[in-house]
């Protein structure tokens, strides 16, 4: 007759079990359900519409050059995608270039291209200006 004996193990020790805090969240509307992004009420600054500047840019042009030349340019493009920025940078600079050697000296003028409006100012020396931005911008 074979015999076998249970072996028993140690008894176990008792831990306190840790619960997870709660986050608190911002209060928000009833029918938002998103978790991280929620909906405020409509007196929040989250709900207005601002115009966007998206490019400044001073440029040389006159008679005697083909092409302006950009002497300065200063573009926010935080709201693109890392790749997508150089293409809009070059693009940026061949709007300013384009309609600045289209506007003549003296004079004022703002085209809307897709979704952003390009102001152009050229100075009657060949110093000209030019401000491109979203379709938000009101006339003024």
């Amino acid at each position: 007759v074979v015999t076998t004996t249970k072996t028993t193990r140690p008894p176990k020790a008792k831990t306190k079990r840790r619960r997870w805090k709660s986050r608190r969240r911002p209060r928000r509307h009833s029918n938002s359900n998103h978790p991280i992004y929620p909906t405020y009420y409509k007196n929040d600054i989250q709900e207005r519409r601002i115009m966007k500047v998206v490019g400044i840019t001073i440029l040389r042009t006159g008679a005697s050059l083909p092409d302006p030349i950009p002497l300065s340019m200063a573009c926010d493009l935080s709201s693109y995608g890392f790749f997508q920025r150089q293409g809009v940078k070059e693009m940026l600079t061949f709007f300013s270039k384009t309609f600045t050697k289209r506007t003549e000296p003296g004079q004022r003028q703002s085209i809307t291209h897709e979704s952003y409006v390009i102001h152009c100012y050229v100075r009657s020396d060949g110093l000209a200006g030019s401000v491109i931005t979203d379709a938000e911008d009101p006339a003024r």
